[in-house]
């Protein structure tokens, strides 16, 4: 007699265990797609352009022996705690009174790539723009340094005069790196 009160009892028991287990399954599903949405769009957002982690000072400015290309020195500080290689970059000019972007000026800009900055440390580029000296007068021979480095900013400030900075923009790690102008 026993066994025939035991039976309906395990069948409840068994009943209860199974919409237990199944609410179980369908919490932990729901909550695990709900991780899932929220971690793809958080890698999914738009990432901001990091402005910071590569910063410029600018060196000096010459032109190459034949004249035909203008050469200007900066240096490049990575502040960030990771070694960076700019692979390949964007080289463009933001305006002056508008601070907008010009395009890309691939024709006119060069910069060697890929270029290797170890972490919290510096180096050396040059940039250079297919500019023709086009001066009043000849540039002063690279032996009068002073005369010549100061005729080549004069330059550089008249026909760079619409312009406030150079931008190397690096699309892959999202770094803008502006490159000022020489002002003194």
């Amino acid at each position: 007699m026993r066994e025939e009160t035991d039976t309906p009892r395990l069948h409840s028991s068994l009943r209860r265990l199974a919409v237990l287990a199944a609410a179980g399954g369908a919490g932990f599903g729901l909550t695990l797609g709900a991780l899932l949405f929220a971690y793809l769009w958080w890698q999914g957002r738009p990432t901001p352009w990091n402005k910071e982690a590569v910063t410029a000072i600018f060196q000096q400015a010459d032109f190459s022996e034949d004249g035909n290309q203008l050469l200007l020195l900066y240096t490049l500080e990575n502040r960030t705690g990771r070694d960076y290689t700019l692979v390949s970059a964007t080289l463009t000019g933001r305006l002056r009174e508008q601070g907008s972007l010009f395009p890309p000026l691939r024709e006119v800009l060069e910069l060697d790539t890929p270029l290797f900055i170890p972490a919290r440390d510096k180096v050396s580029v040059d940039v250079r723009m297919k500019n023709p000296y086009k001066g009043d007068r000849p540039l002063p021979p690279a032996t009068e340094r002073d005369a010549r480095r100061t005729a080549v900013l004069e330059y550089v400030k008249a026909h760079m005069a619409n312009l406030h900075s150079l931008l190397i923009i690096d699309q892959l790690a999202r770094y803008e790196i502006e490159l000022p102008l020489p002002t003194e």
